[in-house]
């Protein structure tokens, strides 16, 4: 498990959520021991009421130690009642957990309360010393992200290998909801979006989901604070939000969810936040027209409720079409193979060990990809594509060239401050900002109009 992609990761996030200094207070809980029960090794997830941590039982078992999410970097922003409400809400969610064993959430394996170093003494010993750690199950594999985007990154993207996915995901979620809906007090699962899936090593449950915390009662509760993620929900709950007048989820909302982040595995695009995916997706002709109509089904909430939903699955012959490769041997060998991807438009440049492998022409432009390899300045190790279609960004040693997608000239250069190579850079979803990581595990924030860095860390080994 690669501890360095993770906490990259987990930067990024806190970066884009503006929350500096955050990332260097969670990694000072790196080696914290739970009880002699538990060891925090490194961070693994940020979440948007929590924080994941790889850790090791004292039998050496790995697990997920998840804590409440809270501004410790800034202890005048927390109140006791912020604190309070984020520990019911981890609590909550252990309970739910607990009750759900068996499904495919996550195992339970504990609560534990403990010290918070995190937390000053000063507020208090039931602050400093009853902090909840929830212990459950890591499961191993890939998000369905993940594990989309490798599948859209070979030389010859397999698409029928993720329609296969992509209704197997489809089929374990509704029997999920179903589940869900008819228990004594119901459930809807509110947060279903790409990096809740788990596409998990197991031989005899390939889909898993993550995050108990996404459960909510069926009826309306106004104490409830609905888990969410923004890009996923539709567009009237999203203004309503904003207006502060929440709406409750309904099954019609749970599938609309499902909808949007299936189109985003199915076509390797970012959807945008309180907007429907675009269902004419060039993308999308590469699946069966089955799948397509249940795509737009789903986002235009044509299914009354997951019965329904159902009903048009087991009337589908491939669903029922048993996958006839090894999935994790296929995602395990793709992503060994790309060292590089760049999308650009319909056309892809693959690069490996700095050998051109692959090339297509530019039908926007008419010039040929070689040549835009001849003039891009030495080796590749990474390329990106803005969200808002304006760069191509192409990493080489310290420095980053931005390249203007249309016209493909360098409209300008970013050098790191340190010589070493630049191995990760990804922009945010406004294409405002780039984020880079290099070899040294430093990360710079590039403010992408000024020229200017805004945050920089260095990750201690």
């Amino acid at each position: 498990m690669n501890d360095t992609y993770h906490e990259l990761q987990v930067a990024e996030k806190l970066a884009a959520r503006n929350l500096p200094g955050l990332f260097e207070k969670l990694l000072s809980l790196k080696g914290h021991t739970i009880n002699q029960c538990y060891t925090l090794r490194w961070l693994y997830a940020v979440g948007g009421q929590s924080i994941l941590y790889f850790a090791e039982s004292i039998e050496g078992q790995p697990v997920i130690i998840k804590i409440a999410l809270l501004p410790y970097h800034r202890p005048a922003y927390m109140s006791i009642e912020s604190i309070h409400q984020a520990r019911q809400r981890l609590k909550k969610e252990a309970d739910l957990l607990h009750d759900f064993q068996g499904t495919v959430l996550p195992k339970f394996y504990d609560l534990i309360y403990d010290v918070n170093p995190l937390h000053s003494q000063a507020r208090g010993q039931e602050v400093f010393r009853q902090e909840p750690y929830l212990a459950m199950e890591l499961i191993q594999g890939w998000t369905l992200i993940e594990a989309a985007r490798i599948i859209h990154q070979m030389q010859r993207p397999d698409y029928k290998a993720l329609e296969l996915l992509v209704w197997q995901v489809v089929l374990t979620a509704t029997e999920f909801f179903i589940s869900l809906s008819e228990r004594e007090h119901a459930f809807l699962y509110s947060d279903f979006n790409p990096c809740n899936v788990i596409i998990s090593t197991e031989a005899n449950r390939h889909i898993r989901f993550l995050d108990a915390g996404s459960l909510i009662p069926m009826q309306a509760d106004s104490t409830i604070q609905i888990p969410f993620t923004p890009t996923y929900v539709p567009p009237e709950y999203y203004e309503a939000y904003n207006k502060g007048e929440p709406l409750w989820p309904t099954p019609g909302y749970v599938m609309y969810t499902l909808g949007k982040g299936l189109w985003e595995a199915l076509t390797n695009r970012q959807p945008y936040i309180a907007e429907n995916p675009d269902l004419s997706a060039p993308n999308m002709k590469e699946y069966s027209l089955s799948l397509q109509d249940l795509i737009m089904n789903l986002v235009e909430r044509q299914y009354k409720n997951f019965y329904e939903l159902k009903q048009t699955l087991d009337a589908e012959p491939t669903t029922k079409e048993p996958i006839k490769f090894d999935l994790m041997e296929l995602l395990e060998a793709s992503r060994k193979k790309i060292t590089i991807e760049a999308i650009m438009k319909d056309d892809v440049l693959i690069v490996k060990d700095d050998i051109l492998i692959e090339e297509h022409s530019n039908r926007t432009t008419g010039l040929q990809i070689p040549e835009l390899y001849r003039n891009l300045s030495g080796p590749i190790p990474i390329i990106r594509y803005s969200p808002d279609a304006r760069y191509l960004a192409v990493a080489s040693q310290n420095v980053v060239e931005l390249w203007d997608e249309k016209a493909l000239h360098l409209i300008k250069s970013l050098k790191s401050p340190d010589l070493a190579p630049i191995v990760s850079l990804d922009f945010d979803t406004a294409s405002k900002y780039l984020l880079t990581g290099n070899t040294k595990q430093a990360i710079c924030l590039w403010d992408i109009d000024s020229n200017s860095i805004k945050w920089q860390h260095k990750i201690r080994s």
